[in-house]
């Protein structure tokens, strides 16, 4: 009987551990998930914030032959071009982390996309010590744009909007360079 009754007293007290362990388990999960989009927020902002540098070191150049100035753009934009600015994005697609469609998440990385073919072009026209044939009013346009989109965080707050705006004018840049 002794043995019985002690079960009886143990049994609420080890299925009071088993709903804390899932209880934690589930708070793990969102967790996980804030901390992910802190980290796409970060990416978003920094790769954002580099290409706006890009083009504003691009605008203070624009007319100029100087060759050190030339020098440290080109660095900028090739160390741009260096990095992977798509590995972190696509890493949320596949995880799907967030509340995104499948339109916003492609908008955001059509950004990416568009924002290193742009950068490329800067590249490739100091390489030939040729300006991209683009009025400073769409480069400041641009900066602005870039300004803009960098302090949001698309990926928690699904505005879009201006991303598809610069998007727009660097496809048409890019068109019009090609």
């Amino acid at each position: 009987m002794k043995k019985i009754l002690t079960l009886l007293m143990l049994f609420p007290l080890m299925s009071a551990c088993s709903t804390e362990a899932q209880e934690n388990h589930n708070i793990e999960l969102p967790q996980a998930d804030a901390s992910a989009l802190s980290v796409l927020e970060h990416h978003h902002s920094i790769t954002i914030h580099q290409f706006s540098l890009i083009l504003k070191e691009y605008l203070k150049n624009y007319h100029s032959s100087s060759s050190s100035n030339q020098l440290y753009l080109k660095g900028m934009a090739d160390l741009y071009l260096a990095q992977n600015n798509l590995f972190i994005p696509n890493m949320y697609e596949e995880y799907n982390i967030g509340n995104l469609s499948k339109e916003e998440q492609n908008d955001i990385q059509e950004l990416y996309k568009n924002c290193r073919t742009f950068t490329d072009l800067i590249s490739k026209s100091i390489d030939k010590n040729v300006p991209i044939p683009v009025d400073s009013q769409t480069i400041e346009e641009l900066i602005k744009l870039a300004d803009d989109i960098k302090s949001q965080n698309p990926y928690e707050d699904g505005k879009t909007d201006l991303i598809v705006k610069m998007n727009q004018l660097i496809k048409k840049i890019i068109n019009n360079n090609q």
